[in-house]
């Protein structure tokens, strides 16, 4: 091959620059400016694109757990009735009333922004110590 023709290292980029009406160095040339522009609103539009994927699948996940919980209270509410049929009847208003606590966290769950359910979460774990154990 011919020297005259042959890629030196370096010098594809500097060639390129010059060939694009751009100083070799400046990247705040005409063309450069249009082209961190791009990039910047393509970062933007990428950020959020990943924000909104994300939030859906925290929304998604937030309402399966709210669905879960809800369960949960209702199966211990099932067994608080049962509960009359034994001698630990003196039980059930204990279960009943965590029962109706898990309940009304489900619904919170599934009504409350993501940012106020950590207030939620402390104050269940405050008046319910055994169900956070």
């Amino acid at each position: 091959m011919d020297e005259a023709n042959q890629i030196k290292p370096g010098s594809l980029s500097r060639e390129t620059s010059r060939a694009a009406g751009v100083r070799a160095g400046n990247t705040h040339g005409d063309l450069g400016g249009g082209v961190v522009e791009d990039v910047r609103e393509m970062g933007t539009e990428l950020i959020g694109a990943v924000r909104d994927g994300a939030t859906s699948f925290l929304e998604e996940q937030r309402h399966r757990a709210a669905k879960e919980i809800a369960a949960l209270g209702g199966a211990l509410r099932q067994s608080a009735r049962s509960l009359d049929q034994t001698s630990l009847s003196g039980i059930r208003p204990y279960a009943d009333e965590a029962a109706s606590e898990i309940e009304q966290f489900a619904s919170r769950l599934r009504s409350r922004p993501l940012n106020m359910m950590a207030d939620d979460v402390e104050d269940f774990a405050r008046r319910w110590p055994a169900a956070s154990c």
